[in-house]
């Protein structure tokens, strides 16, 4: 992507549907960040290929009854990510700082998942009683992980040392360690294993969370049937209507968030099964969160 011409999300080819930046209630942040990933390539092109599936993506959304992109959304320039990860974080979190006082939503796309951190340290900072609800299959609670305490692997211990509340779902791989931590903590966790024959309680997993929410959405939460371009696939997961029911959940709830992110795609040759799936989700919760609870 051109740092200069970036794509916009929802761009049609007849012009993107999308407002000044000044006027925006989300901003849309690509962040091609891949510096750390221990499996799978291809994060770098994530965003690109969300932003490009969302040409494909109708505008009216029948179950909410609105088209979600009146609200106001804007593109901004792919964030620069070649500098080493210490200063992109750092300037992703000066970016979403920026625009969460001006008012506005941030949305960032990855990009791999330790762009999360940047993010919701802007949102802390003017929240407070932030809580993190954390969609993913894996806990990413390690210390440290290739010799990078910012590893994607890592990226949820660093949230909890913001103060941050965290609550995680469809977590179904982690270590030892991430699970004796996560007793230690009493950290709210909504494994998969426990939820095998049946949906998960999203009505009880959004009481958890404080007023004020940032939601992150690693793609690998999802069955790799669904989501099969991810970094990390592992069997099982959740489905497209987990996804729906934690949006109505949040809208129902009034819970504002002020932030999500859809991370750790890596979009697969011959396939857009993926990146559609993540466009989708994208516009889907823009209309939950913007529209009058229900």
């Amino acid at each position: 992507m051109s740092d200069s011409l970036p794509i916009q999300f929802l761009d049609d080819g007849t012009g993107p549907v999308s407002v000044a930046p000044e006027a925006a209630r989300a901003v849309i942040i690509p962040v091609p960040l891949e510096k750390t990933v221990s499996y799978l390539t291809g994060t770098a092109s994530g965003p690109e290929g969300i932003l490009r599936a969302s040409a494909q993506v109708e505008l009216y959304d029948p179950e909410l009854d609105l088209s979600p992109f009146q609200y106001g959304l804007y593109t901004v320039a792919p964030l620069d990510c070649s500098a080493p990860l210490e200063e992109i974080l750092e300037r992703l979190r000066s970016l979403a700082e920026e625009r969460m006082r001006a008012g506005q939503k941030v949305v960032c796309l990855g990009g791999e998942h330790s762009l999360s951190l940047a993010p919701i340290q802007a949102a802390r900072r003017l929240c407070p009683g932030l809580s993190v609800l954390h969609l993913d299959a894996h806990a990413d609670l390690r210390n440290s992980y290739g010799g990078s305490p910012h590893s994607h692997a890592c990226v949820m211990r660093r949230v909890l040392e913001t103060g941050a509340k965290t609550v995680s779902v469809g977590v179904r791989s982690l270590s030892r360690p991430e699970m004796e931590l996560i007793r230690e903590k009493r950290l709210r966790l909504y494994p998969a294993w426990r939820f095998r024959s049946g949906s998960y309680p999203w009505d009880e997993i959004v009481s958890d969370l404080s007023e004020e929410v940032y939601l992150t959405v690693d793609l690998d939460v999802f069955d790799p049937s669904a989501v099969p371009g991810v970094g990390t696939p592992e069997p099982g997961g959740l489905g497209w209507d987990d996804a729906l029911e934690m949006g109505r959940a949040l809208r129902s709830a009034g819970r504002n968030v002020v932030g999500f992110d859809i991370v750790e795609l890596c979009p697969r040759p011959g396939s857009i099964v993926s990146e559609f799936f993540a466009a989708r989700l994208l516009y889907k919760l823009i209309g939950c969160l913007f529209s009058e609870k229900s």
